[in-house]
């Protein structure tokens, strides 16, 4: 109903100020289609820059500790400056698609051109003391990630 009076209204605005309304019209339209560029230039800067980052992910206790053992190291092989990373780390049981570790993962760490930098995680469900995760032991689990975001 709201939509109808909105429409009924602007149809009556046109018809009594034709050349004011053709004005803000005009300059309504060349905002939106602004945003819409500016939204798409964005993010193919973005997907650019992603697709120059090196994300390598693993259980590590060596470099991490047992509390903390997901390791990922991002390597920044752009020109941009990145001020964020948002990612979704996963595990799946050797030899099947179930997915039995899904957690986000989001770093404000700032990483500037050509740098690589590496930090530790912990993930939900882990018994640190017994190296199981959800019950499973972490010897039979692939980790991986997706979903991977930056922001610059």
């Amino acid at each position: 109903m709201h939509v109808l009076a909105i429409v009924v209204g602007g149809i009556l605005l046109v018809v009594l100020f034709p050349r004011a309304m053709g004005l803000i019209v005009l300059i309504v339209v060349g905002l939106i289609v602004w945003a819409i560029a500016s939204v798409v230039q964005s993010n193919n800067r973005s997907e650019k820059i992603l697709a120059r980052m090196g994300i390598e992910l693993a259980y590590d206790v060596v470099q991490c500790s047992p509390d903390h053992p997901i390791h990922i190291v991002l390597s920044n092989n752009s020109s941009a400056t990145v001020t964020e990373l948002t990612l979704e780390i996963i595990a799946r049981r050797q030899g099947h698609s179930d997915i039995v570790v899904r957690q986000d993962v989001r770093d404000d760490k700032v990483i500037g051109p050509q740098t690589r930098y590496g930090t530790c995680w912990s993930v939900t469900g882990l018994d640190s003391g017994v190296g199981v995760v959800n019950g499973i032991p972490v010897t039979e689990l692939n980790w991986s990630y997706r979903d991977a975001r930056i922001g610059f």
